[in-house]
């Protein structure tokens, strides 16, 4: 396999795994908040919620154990994939609430 397609398979897996992460921990503020929000509406479905909580850490265990067998490149596209998608999460907070 070439390194251009190793790095784009690992890439991609920390993707996935940044969104199963990132899901994840939305899962635990809004279970958390629930207590303390009168009507709290839940961001996606709580199944989706539960599932997602229940898979973060396996999904990232799992993703580095793979990337770490795609050579040199694959832990740190890995890794660069999962900031991607926190970092898409933080400019979407930080827009909306310089919308609101």
């Amino acid at each position: 396999m070439t390194p251009p397609i190793q790095t784009t398979l690992a890439l991609l897996t920390g993707v996935f795994s940044g969104i199963i992460s990132f899901l994840g921990l939305w899962a635990g503020v809004y279970f958390f908040s629930h207590k303390f929000e009168p009507k709290p509406q839940p961001p996606f479905p709580i199944p989706v919620l539960i599932f997602a909580l229940i898979l973060k850490f396996p999904a990232l265990i799992g993703g580095w154990l793979y990337t770490r067998t795609l050579g040199t490149t694959g832990p740190l596209a890995f890794g660069l994939g999962i900031v991607l998608v926190y970092s898409l999460a933080v400019v979407r907070a930080t827009l909306k609430s310089q919308h609101d």
